[in-house]
């Protein structure tokens, strides 16, 4: 206990009186970017196998982000001596922007602080300030510290699986006769909803088009092994 108190006493410490440590705020403000996204292509001739997705609609949230290519470490000087912080490669994704900065997290603990020789993994990543370009580490005791180079990272987007996504398919689960087999699935935050399961089989001597739920396929070959087809119409759009 005691040498927790002194921890945050020396990280406090640095924060007020250092100038090169900073506080930093990351309560989430950035908003994603949602899009419902069509597998495959609409009008596009496709082949799967026996229990593969023939037909997906998933709601996508995506964030601003950047991969982290390289180990970035500070080892700090001066009356810091003692305190480091380290950001391991990986995506940090953007979570909160500010009039002049805009924080990424690590989508993983990927932050370990050192201080007064104890180390611990940690929330955080960094900011950017977006007027003069600096950049600076932070972890989740709201320690920031200016990096002295420039990270080796590039910018991406990560698809976060923390939010309501949401995801719909068939399944193709092969043919009887003259009877194909499709099983219908739904998933909530990567979680399937066994409640939106249904097993479905169509005759093709109806017809060489199948439809549910607005999705509408032209089965152009059906085996046991493959199913080859055309999506003319998917699930529709969710708000």
């Amino acid at each position: 206990m005691q040498i927790q108190l002194l921890v945050r006493v020396f990280c406090l410490s640095m924060c007020m009186f250092l100038g090169i440590l900073g506080c930093a705020s990351t309560t989430p403000n950035v908003a994603p970017e949602i899009t419902n996204v069509d597998i495959p292509q609409i009008g596009k001739i496709n082949t799967v196998d026996v229990g593969e997705s023939a037909v997906q609609k998933a709601r996508v949230y995506a964030f601003e982000a950047y991969e982290l290519l390289q180990e970035v470490k500070h080892v700090g000087s001066g009356v810091a001596i003692g305190y480091t912080i380290t950001l391991e490669p990986g995506i940090y994704a953007a979570t909160r922007r500010t009039l002049n900065s805009t924080y990424y997290i690590a989508v993983e603990d990927s932050v370990e602080s050192c201080g007064l020789g104890i180390c611990s993994r940690k929330s955080g990543g960094f900011y950017v300030d977006n007027i003069t370009g600096e950049v600076y580490a932070f972890e989740n005791m709201n320690m920031s510290v200016k990096l002295r180079e420039p990270p080796n990272w590039r910018r991406t987007t990560h698809a976060s699986i923390d939010e309501p996504s949401f995801r719909q398919e068939l399944i193709y689960n092969g043919r009887s006769g003259s009877t194909v087999r499709f099983l219908y699935r739904e998933f909530s935050r990567d979680m399937i909803r066994p409640a939106f399961s249904q097993e479905l089989t169509y005759d093709l001597d109806e017809g060489s088009e199948i439809g549910f739920r607005g999705v509408r396929i032209e089965i152009l070959d059906a085996t046991n092994i493959t199913l080859t087809y055309r999506v003319n119409k998917s699930f529709p759009d969710r708000d």
